[in-house]
């Protein structure tokens, strides 16, 4: 099983217990389990960068957004990012920092991401939503 994670750059490789797990659903089964469980990993990242965010008037934090999307190739990617819909468009500044006006940087979004840089930790919440489905259908079926 090999799943990228592309903001931090990261391909995410499951254990073989967890593949072998997965292979005995259907292919769109699948994409839906690993779908979810992506959605429900950058969701944990969007939340802890929020967290960390500085806040002086609040437009930063809510700019921070995440995408799940299933590219053509099968690749499953995830994305948190600062959107500029909410007028944000100084947010590389706030992250980076700037040389005029002198201005460091707050590191918050890579530290969101080193939170979550190990590999079993996606591992673990594809085995964690593979489990709430397995105890869903048992439930259904009784």
């Amino acid at each position: 099983m090999k799943r990228s994670f592309t903001r931090g750059g990261i391909n995410i490789t499951g254990d073989k217990e967890l593949d072998k797990n997965l292979r005995l659903l259907g292919d769109k089964m699948q994409r839906t389990i690993t779908r979810k469980a992506m959605r429900r990993f950058t969701a944990k990242i969007r939340k802890e960068a929020k967290r960390l965010a500085p806040k002086r008037s609040g437009r930063l934090k809510k700019s921070i957004e995440s995408k799940t999307t299933l590219k053509s190739n099968g690749r499953l990617t995830g994305k948190v990012h600062i959107s500029t819909k909410h007028g944000v468009h100084y947010g590389h500044f706030v992250e980076w920092g700037r040389q005029y006006p002198p201005m460091p940087g707050n590191r918050f979004m890579t530290a969101a991401f080193e939170k979550y840089n190990e590999k079993r930790l996606f591992a673990d919440e594809v085995r964690d939503t593979l489990d709430e489905y397995l105890a869903k259908m048992v439930a259904k079926h009784r």
